[in-house]
């Protein structure tokens, strides 16, 4: 659930940017003016001075869970959503044919988890492969998931660590 900001700051629900070049990923959601509506918004760097950013205005459920994924695959940015994770629906594709097939470029930042995010969030996965809707859903249903292909990291947000998350995934990239 997310609840209502006065302002049109980004929620991220993941930021793994430079909070100076912005080079990196995210994912966020930026309130609107309507109640409940926001811009639901991914970015991937790939290379150079080139972003890949994809936005679509939505509406949320209130009181309710969502499930949100984003998937790149060197052409486009796909964003999922959806109350019941077995039955995702896609909101926007955002096609980049007729360019350079380009993926994202690692970096050094640290991955940060709900910066600004005025809601909850139950658990984020990061995966190094596109995952199909159908990928998806199996991944929404299944929660051991050390061995996963593709699995860089697996945030829970179910330990009592303070202001560390623990990674659940392969690589134990704690945020």
């Amino acid at each position: 659930p997310v609840s209502q900001l006065d302002d049109r700051t980004p929620q991220y629900i993941v930021n793994k940017m430079s909070p100076y070049s912005g080079k990196g990923y995210f994912m966020s959601l930026t309130q609107l003016d309507e109640v409940l509506t926001y811009t639901y918004e991914v970015g991937v760097y790939v290379g150079g001075e080139t972003f890949r950013i994809v936005s679509e205005n939505i509406t949320l459920p209130a009181d309710e869970w969502v499930h949100m994924v984003a998937t790149y695959d060197g052409h486009s940015i796909a964003l999922f959503m959806s109350a019941d994770p077995s039955s995702l629906t896609l909101v926007k594709n955002g096609t980049y044919f007729g360019e350079p097939l380009m993926y994202g470029k690692a970096n050094a930042q640290p991955m940060h988890i709900g910066e600004n995010f005025f809601g909850l969030i139950d658990e984020v996965k990061v995966y190094s492969l596109v995952l199909t809707p159908s990928d998806v859903r199996k991944s929404a249903m299944y929660h051991k998931l050390k061995d996963a292909t593709g699995l860089v990291a697996y945030y829970r947000f179910n330990q009592d660590n303070g202001d560390v998350v623990k990674d659940d995934g392969p690589h134990e990239l704690h945020a």
